[in-house]
């Protein structure tokens, strides 16, 4: 059994329109996470001496480490305007993200893909290390076509 190691997966947002993306790869992330959870309520009743859970709706959320650096910047520019947006509807404030197990251009390759806002952007600045943010992407409301666009898991054809 062979083992896919965290390294090859990729981090894009897409720097172009939902129908038409431009995937611009994250590369200076580590310990990326793609949180998948749900809601959950309980419900006890007299019929049984358990409690139940209820499933409700579902959480995507995205974490990474991101490895800051002195030069000019886009990637942590485009991070940085979505957190700094009031609203994910201002202009940057959402990111087209895409988590993927291997190169988005490769076929074959899954991951998910949707719409999210920097919710967190936490700086860290170790003396003997890189200076760091940790980054939070949260889930939000989408539009295309009069259509809500939830995150998604895919393949690349």
């Amino acid at each position: 059994m062979s083992f896919h190691p965290g390294r090859l997966a990729k981090l894009y947002y897409n720097s172009g329109t939902y129908a038409s993306p431009t995937w611009v790869e994250i590369v200076r992330v580590s310990d990326v996470n793609v949180n998948m959870t749900k809601n959950t309520g309980s419900v006890t009743t007299r019929e049984s001496p358990d409690q139940k859970t209820v499933i409700g709706s579902k959480i995507f959320q995205l974490t990474a480490t991101y490895h800051e650096k002195i030069a000019a910047d886009s990637v942590l520019d485009a991070i940085l305007t979505s957190y700094m947006a009031d609203t994910p509807d201002d202009t940057g404030g959402k990111m087209d993200m895409a988590a993927m197990n291997q190169d988005i251009e490769t076929s074959g390759s899954t991951g998910v893909r949707g719409q999210f806002a920097v919710t967190e952007l936490s700086r860290a600045e170790p003396v003997n290390d890189s200076v760091t943010r940790s980054v939070t992407w949260e889930e939000v409301d989408h539009e295309e076509s009069d259509s809500v666009v939830d995150v998604v898991e895919f393949t690349t054809s």
